[in-house]
Formats: C-alpha cells, structure tokens, sequence
C-alpha cells in the first residue's frame, strides 16, 4: 500500500498536464472538486476550452410539426410565400378583376312589383268584390224595407206576420210562438229530424214508416199506468214492475207469457196398449202424467186387423194373387204360426222383423236398421256396469260406477285406451296418482312437458333442456307474427305487438291495457286462431313455442334456456373467419376459428340493470397472427345496443395457439366488462 499525499500536483518541467497512467480512482464519499466546487447531483464535467466546470445535463425539446399558422417558435415557418385570398379560400368572391355578369332569367311573375319578374303595362282588373259592382240593385235591410209588408213601429216581442188575403199584404199578428197547427200544407215534409223537445204527439191517424230499425219505448212502471185497454185496442206495452210484456185485447191487458213460463215436457215414459174400434184398432200412447196420445189404424182395401188385445193386434193382407197376402202384427209376443213374408212390430222394443224361409230354416229377422248407441241416464241413483263388488273400488278388476253423489270410477285390469285429451275441469286441482298409489312409468314425447305456464322440458340431440318462453311487453311468438303477415293483418313484423294488443282489449282484457307480458299461454292460443293460425299444424297452445328440431323453432321465442348433460356432449356455436362473433347467452361457450381481425363480441338480450351479470367463454383458435378482443356490444330487450363502458383484457395473446377468452359482465351505470385470456 501507498500514499502519496499532497495538496497540489504540479508538472513544472513545461507547466503542462499532469498525466494520471493507470487512471483516478475516488473513494466513495471523497469529492472530485473544480474550481473549488464538487458540483451538485446529476451534473457532468463540461470542457470551456480552456478548461472544465460543472454543468447540468440539457436534453432539447422533442421535435414538433411545423405549423403554417404559427408566428414564433420553433413550429414557425420561415420565409413563406405570400397567397392571395383566393389562393387560400377557393372563393369566387375573392377573385379581382372579375367579369361583370348579367344576372339570371326569372319567370314573370302578375304579383310582382319590381326587378325582372314584373309585368309592365298590366291591364287593372275586376276585383270580384260585390262592393265594387257599379249598377247594384237596392236590396232591403229588414222585412220592412218590402213594399208587401206592413209591421207596427217598435214590432212587440213574440210578434209573427201572417198573409192577409183581402189585403194581399203581411201583417202583424200575435198569439203562441211558432207554428201551432200543420193544415195549409197537406203533405208536409221535414228538412230534418223531428225534435218534439218531451212534447206529446197527439190526435188520430196512422204511422207508415217502412224503414227499419225504429225505436218506440213502450215502457210503463205498473199496471196501474197502463191506459183504457178499449180506447188503445191492440197496443203493445212493457210493464217495468212486473217484468211483463202485455197487449190491449177486448178489454183487457193481455200478459204475454216468458220463454221460462212455458214447462218443459221433460217426460219421455210412454205405456202402451191398443184398442177395438169399428174401422180397426187404436194405439194408444199414455204418458207417466197421465196424457193420452191414439193412433187411429184403420183396415184398407184388402186389410183386415183381428186378434186385437191390450198388448196389440194383427193385421191381415187378403190381397189377391196366386201368392196370396203377408200378416203383419203388432205386439210384444212373437205371432203365431207365421208364414214368408210376414211382418211383425215387436211393440215393447220398438223392432219390426220379417218371418223369413229361406228352405233350410225359417226364423224372425230384425228388418229395422242397428240402433245407434244410447247414453245410460239416471239423475238420482248410481250405475254399475260389470262385477262391481262393495266399496268405493270394489273387487272386480273391470268395472264402471256412476253415482251422481260420490262420483264416477272406471276400473280396468287391462288399461284404458283414449282417442282425445284428458282435461279436468278446474285449473290445479286433480292429481295424477298420489303419495300411495304412484304412476309406476310416465311416457311422454320428445316435447310435450309444461311446468306451469313459462317452462317447458325438452329433448334436443339428447340432451335435456329446459326452455323459458319469452314473456314481456312487446313480443309476440313468431308463428303468430308469420300467421298475421300471411292472413294480410299486418305487413311488417314490427306492426304485430299493437295488432295483438288491440285484439286482447277487445276480446280479453279491460279496454286500455298497454302492456303484454301478462298474456297466458292459453290466451296466446286463442289469439292464434284468430288471426288464422293453421290448427291442423299448431293443434295445441304449447306448440305455439316449437322445440329444437321443429322446423317452425325459433331461438328468440325463448327467455332463457337450461341444458343438463355432462360436458362433452354439447356442441357450443362456431363463428369462422369473422371479425364479429354473436353470443346469444342461452351456451356457456362459443368458438370463434381464424378470426380475420381483432373481433367484436355481440351479447344477446340483456337486463340493463344495476347487478345483473353476464359470463361466458369464447374459444379462440389463433392463427399466425393473434387477434383479441375490440369491444362487446350488448343488446337490450328493445334491440337498442350499447357498447361496454369498462373493457379490461388481462393476459397476451399467442399465434398459433388454442386460446380461451373468460368473459365475465356487470351492469353498474352502465356494463363493465373483464377478460382474462388463458
């Protein structure tokens, strides 16, 4: 280790340099002193030629645009050209020297009073005014002016003129105002509708109006207040205490009788019998209340009826021929010693059969065509139909129990087949099985399950899924929306809320209603067949909203959607070499292959409200160049769209490379949105 220690170094062979070989070094905390400073932090040794001092460090302004405008600095431009005014606005108007230019033509114009337009020399024409008729004649200001008319001075008020033969002249006359009788006139007519102002019409004489329509209120409190029967002989009128309505007739108001003061003969048990009179026999009907209806059979040319009893009688043909005549009988009792061709009317089953021989037997033949099924009917007492044993089942494995009182049972040990629906009759009120007796299996089409009015339970490329139909104000399923455009109601879709709004106001709701999210399927249904729908396409309400697979599906006629299966089964949409992917919410992924650019992402009907949120995940297939996310539109229940406010991307984007885009969303203020690439 050395020192050299000294408080100057100097070279005085030639006063020059002292020469450092192998460098300076200094201690840390030791200072380099010029001029008898050591300068303050971030300096730099600067040369002045003659020797160093310590300087700050100076960085130059950045570099900046000229400008044409600007009158200093270093953006100034110097020794610019001088520009005339046109040169720098184009201007026509800025031209010197410019020629003189006649102004344009003009069309001539009556009304005009000076430049090109006006006409010179125009004649003066007739104003049109009556004022300014010259030769008028006199015409008088009031009825006194006329030479005919001879009125008192001052006229009294409720003074009317009235024509004077012997005068030939209108003179004053009083009495009540108005016209008080119609007789000059023998066939007067109106200019318009008679007001008689609660006055009375009264006198003799007859009504002829043929048009239709009329109205004449016949209307009176009590009986009391009906007038003389014998002075308005066939007058109609209505009696408001009574409920009645009566006819003038020999001196008395006839009642005429309701609808529901007729009985109804709700008596269909006849007995029947027969009866000898001289021309033949008698059926005789007599009904349970006692009413007797005969039916007079009278013998004809070559008819003789004998044989007659309580129960019936026979009716002989003794027409001629070699094939001599048939035998028809009436009677519960088969006849005896019947031939071919004999008729007989088994009177207690209402059957006419024709005693036929055909060679090798000989039998009663029913010649009266099947009788169409009856109904069983009995108001008061229970029906069974087969081995119906005690209790409310019994024991029989097939049996049918009707009983107005406790209700009607069907039991079968080999099923029930239908050929129409099961409807019950109050809406949430049955069951179908209970928590003992269960449906072992329930077998249902693909697309067929409601739960409730909303929801239904689909089966689409197996996989279960649960669809929400849509239900809010303005929208209508688009099988009706395409029914009204074919039926000609309306010609744009747009049009198809205000059609439907103004049908369920007429037909459904109370007049006024504005809003269309409350419409139930069954209502929506009705509406369909209004508007004419096919039915024989669309036989239920709940196929107003088609399933996947169904030709008629739409993916907008439903709210939300739920598909259970695992993951691996479900195919998620593809987008391929676009700019714009469309995210429809109803799939927790989408895939977007080759995208030609940075893309846009379009999300589906959105509640734009504070807390509602959005996630899903977009597959992105990168190619040699990696693309990312521009922007995300979001869509409203109107189909307004906005952009998202707040777009955070956390992550980097790799070329050639299967990349995932998780995508989560709030509505705060407007969406905000954060993405992180994976």
């Amino acid at each position: 280790m050395s020192k050299l220690l000294a408080n100057q170094i100097a070279n005085y062979n030639d006063n020059g340099p002292v020469e450092a070989k192998e460098g300076l070094n200094f201690p840390t905390g030791k200072p380099l002193e010029v001029n008898g400073a050591s300068g303050n932090v971030g300096q730099f040794l600067r040369s002045t030629g003659n020797g160093v001092s310590w300087d700050d460090v100076s960085i130059p302004a950045a570099q900046v645009n000229a400008d044409w405008s600007s009158s200093s600095g270093v953006t100034q431009i110097l020794n610019k050209p001088t520009i005339s005014a046109v040169g720098q606005s184009g201007d026509y108007g800025d031209l010197i020297n410019k020629p003189t230019i006649p102004p344009s033509q003009v069309q001539s114009d009556w009304i005009e009073t000076s430049g090109l337009g006006a006409i010179l020399n125009k004649p003066s024409l007739f104003s049109g005014l009556y004022s300014d008729l010259i030769g008028k004649p006199q015409i008088p200001s009031t009825v006194t002016d006329l030479s005919d008319v001879d009125l008192p001075s001052p006229i009294l008020d409720g003074t009317y003129i009235k024509w004077d033969v012997a005068q030939a002249r209108w003179i004053a006359s009083t009495g009540s105002a108005g016209i008080t009788e119609l007789k000059e006139d023998s066939t007067p007519q109106l200019g318009g509708n008679l007001d008689i102002q609660g006055h009375s019409i009264n006198g003799q004489g007859i009504i002829d109006i043929s048009s239709q329509s009329n109205r004449i209120r016949f209307h009176f409190d009590t009986t009391a207040d009906l007038p003389s029967p014998n002075t308005y002989h066939g007058m109609f009128a209505h009696v408001h205490s009574t409920g009645g309505a009566y006819f003038a007739h020999s001196g008395n108001w006839v009642e005429l009788a309701k609808l529901s003061d007729i009985p109804v003969d709700v008596d269909t048990t006849y007995s029947q019998s027969a009866a000898s009179i001289a021309t033949g026999a008698v059926l005789r009907l007599t009904a349970s209340n006692g009413t007797i209806d005969d039916i007079n059979v009278n013998a004809g040319t070559g008819i003789t009826i004998d044989q007659v009893t309580s129960s019936g009688f026979r009716i002989n043909s003794v027409g001629g021929g070699s094939g001599g005549g048939a035998t028809v009988t009436t009677s519960d009792d088969a006849p005896t010693s019947p031939v071919d061709g004999d008729l007989w009317w088994k009177s207690n089953e209402g059957r006419l059969k024709v005693y036929y021989a055909d060679g090798s037997s000989n039998q009663w033949i029913d010649a009266s065509p099947p009788l169409a099924p009856t109904n069983i009917s009995n108001q008061s007492s229970s029906i069974a139909i087969g081995a119906h044993n005690t209790g409310p089942f019994g024991n029989s494995p097939d049996s049918i129990i009707i009983n107005p009182n406790t209700g009607s049972i069907i039991k079968t040990g080999a099923g029930i087949e239908i050929n129409g629906h099961i409807l019950p009759s109050a809406n949430a009120q049955y069951d179908l099985g209970n928590a003992e007796y269960k449906i072992r299996h329930l077998f249902l089409s693909d697309n067929s399950m409601w739960l409730g009015d909303e929801s239904k339970v689909t089966t689409s490329s197996g996989k279960t899924q649960i669809r929400k139909r849509k239900k809010r104000d303005g929208f209508v399923p688009s099988l009706i929306v395409s029914a009204l455009i074919s039926s000609g109601l309306i010609s744009t879709n747009a049009q198809a809320p205000a059609h439907a709004l103004n049908w369920f106001n007429a037909n459904v709701y109370e007049p006024d209603k504005t809003d269309l999210s409350e419409v139930t399927l069954s209502q929506w249904y009705q509406y369909a067949i209004a508007v004419g729908i096919d039915t024989n396409v669309v036989t239920t309400a709940g196929e107003l909203f088609p399933s996947p697979g169904d030709s008629n599906f739409e993916e907008s006629d439903y709210e939300e959607s739920v598909e259970l299966g695992q993951s691996g089964f479900t195919q998620s949409p593809i987008t391929d070499g676009a700019d714009t992917i469309v995210v429809n919410l109803r799939y927790p992924a989408y895939v977007m292959k080759a995208p030609s650019g940075d893309f846009q992402i379009q999300v589906g009907e959105s509640k734009f409200e504070d807390g509602y949120t959005n996630e899903f995940t977009v597959y992105v297939d990168q190619g040699s160049t990696p693309h990312t996310i521009s922007s995300i539109l979001i869509k409203d229940f109107a189909g307004s769209s906005i952009s998202a406010t707040q777009l955070r991307i956390v992550g980097t984007t790799v070329g050639n490379t299967l990349q995932a885009f998780n995508v989560k969303m709030v509505y705060l203020s407007g969406w905000k949105a954060v993405v992180e690439i994976v």
